[in-house]
């Protein structure tokens, strides 16, 4: 499913965002170079975070990325069209772990692991994950009032 209808995926699915290769994003070889590669990780959380934009704010949540284990199978050139997946792995009280899949044209090109903490919003000091924000990455929807953008 794709993102910003309100919604997250339905459940068992994971987030899909398409982002078009930029020609500025080319190294000398051709390829994407690789710091680029964290960028399109970021645009699919935001992408995917952006229908509980008002819900973040009302609760005083935001993230940190702690970690993060990238690995590629393949690259990607100039004007390539990429998919990057998203799916929770795992959830503790204050951290939670994504794993994102970049493919183009069927081909397999990255997997990152990323490791999120949980902050309140300003202070970047840890908080508990907000119950409603667990829901609506696993689930694709949350309950909570506050949810509408």
């Amino acid at each position: 499913m794709k993102g910003g209808d309100g919604t997250g995926p339905p459940p068992g699915e994971m987030f899909q965002h398409k982002i078009r290769v930029r020609y500025g994003e080319i190294d000398q070889q051709g390829v994407v170079y690789n710091p680029h590669y964290l960028t399109y990780v970021d645009e699919t959380l935001e992408s995917w975070l952006l229908p509980i934009r008002k819900m973040r704010r009302e609760l005083g949540w935001d993230m940190m990325l702690k970690k993060v284990e990238l690995e590629w199978q393949g690259s990607l050139a100039y004007p390539d069209e990429l998919t990057v997946s998203a799916q929770p792995v795992h959830f503790g009280n204050s951290s939670w772990s994504v794993r994102y899949t970049g493919k183009s044209s069927g081909r397999e090109v990255f997997t990152a692991d990323v490791l999120y903490i949980s902050v309140v919003a300003g202070e970047n000091r840890t908080m508990p994950t907000p119950e409603p924000i667990r829901q609506y990455l696993l689930l694709g929807r949350c309950d909570h009032a506050l949810s509408a953008s």
